[in-house]
């Protein structure tokens, strides 16, 4: 056992070797400069650091990964005592009764390797151990207490004793079960998350089936939704989130951070649809003035949940209206991403829009939404959308060169590219169309079919 005054000698230490940091030690233990100190300690085959007069609340969460990944017990003495007491407390506790230490120890690994994957379970695992009530709460309060690490890093909560202990030998037995039972506790919780979500996740997906299956495969789906509980001739509303760029393996993070942002009403569904999240409200009856607003909040927690996992990951969101029935449903989808895609050629874009709120722009959403908006957008502009390399380029060409009454100045300007490529693009695209990009009906019915192509 030895005890330290700085941090840089860490690595100095024999293996197997418990280090105490004296409270100024312990102090200056965060940052760039104990997480080396600490990974220093773990090469060297330190057992295990304790920081005397540090709270388990203070402990950085890079600390506490690196501590975890290397098998470093990291101990926290609360209250402010003189590093000789943490020693005699600590020596106590290895050389001396296995009642009340080593034996709780032992007695723990064992409970925890054989315990059901249940939170509850293991608090009283950890409790039999340690003959005594062990409680999860929020903060880490006073006393030994234990963080207690989520998937995302930071804790969710902290474990400690119901009724914390006066002795101070006990007490290191006492958190070597507690930082045991965290993790443990930990992945209970996770697990449990994960089956609380799996129901929703599933009646998400098959929500999404039904939005987008053809008339042919609707009423085998919808049959299956109705055995499973769910009113297709309920309202709905849909919520569509947006990701720039989103690695593969973030996109599955993103569904169930945006699902758990509003799992505390157990009538939201979410599934993947094309790269991009949805979430569905089975709402309980007719709208009213609070929908929007729950819609509202439901986005901007998805948001917040999303930036704070994947910071520097730009994120929207599209809101549908409430709507009844199956054929309702798809509405509100359509709705949606006419929503994202308008709030994007918003200048700035638009965070998070309602469709609802869009004034003008929704006198289009009909159309956007109705089954035949894409094959009309299809036929007309097939000329331009032959060739996959081009064709977004074309319709978004084509569409600002409309909206700007034939101006290539300012359709070049919108679309942040020089006027000449304007008028390269046209000419070409005039030679591949079969329309007259005067006639004001023809101007019209490709305008549409410009948003209808983009919105698909």
């Amino acid at each position: 056992m030895h005890v330290r005054d700085t941090l840089d000698t860490l690595g100095d230490l024999p293996a197997g070797a418990l280090a105490v940091l004296t409270p100024s030690a312990a102090g200056a233990a965060h940052g760039h400069v104990f997480d080396i100190a600490l990974r220093n300690a773990a090469m060297a085959g330190v057992a295990a650091v304790v920081l005397a007069g540090v709270e388990a609340a203070a402990v950085e969460r890079s600390a506490q990964h690196i501590a975890d990944r290397n098998g470093l017990a990291l101990l926290v003495a609360p209250e402010p005592v003189e590093p000789a007491r943490v020693v005699a407390a600590v020596a106590g506790a290895l050389r001396g009764d296995p009642v009340d230490s080593l034996a709780q120890i032992d007695e723990a690994c064992r409970r925890l390797r054989t315990v059901p994957a249940e939170p509850k379970a293991v608090l009283e695992a950890a409790g039999a151990a340690l003959g005594t009530r062990v409680v999860a709460r929020a903060t880490a309060g006073t006393g030994p207490a234990v963080p207690v690490p989520s998937e995302g890093g930071g804790p969710v909560g902290y474990l400690a004793l119901a009724e914390p202990s006066r002795s101070a030998g006990h007490e290191v037995a006492v958190l070597a079960v507690l930082q045991l039972a965290a993790h443990t506790y930990a992945h209970a919780l996770a697990a449990q998350r994960r089956a609380s979500l799996a129901g929703l996740r599933d009646r998400g997906r098959l929500l999404g089936e039904l939005i987008f299956a053809p008339d042919s495969e609707r009423g085998h789906l919808g049959a299956r939704a109705r055995a499973l509980g769910m009113r297709t001739d309920g309202w709905h509303q849909v919520l569509r989130f947006t990701l720039a760029s989103p690695g593969a393996d973030q996109l599955d993070t993103v569904t169930t951070l945006v699902l758990e942002a509003v799992r505390d009403d157990d009538r939201w569904y979410c599934t993947l649809i094309g790269g991009d999240p949805l979430l569905v409200h089975a709402l309980g009856g007719a709208p009213g003035p609070s929908t929007g607003r729950a819609a509202q909040r439901a986005a901007r927690a998805g948001i917040d949940v999303v930036r704070e996992r994947f910071p520097g990951l730009s994120v929207r969101c599209g809101i549908g209206s409430a709507q009844r029935g199956e054929e309702g449903l798809r509405t509100s989808a359509a709705e949606a991403k006419a929503a994202l895609v308008i709030g994007q050629q918003s200048d700035p874009p638009q965070e998070v829009v309602a469709i609802d709120a869009l004034n003008l722009n929704r006198m289009l959403v009909a159309w956007y939404a109705a089954g035949t908006a894409r094959a009309t957008a299809d036929e007309l502009l097939s000329p331009l959308t032959t060739d996959t390399r081009t064709a977004t380029d074309n319709v978004r060409t084509l569409q600002a060169y409309l909206d700007h009454q034939n101006s290539p100045k300012q359709a070049a300007a919108a679309l942040k590219i020089h006027a000449q490529t304007v008028n390269y693009r046209i000419r070409r695209i005039r030679g591949l169309l079969d329309a007259d990009l005067d006639d004001p009906d023809q101007r019209l019915a490709l305008q549409l079919a410009c948003r209808a192509w983009l919105l698909n």
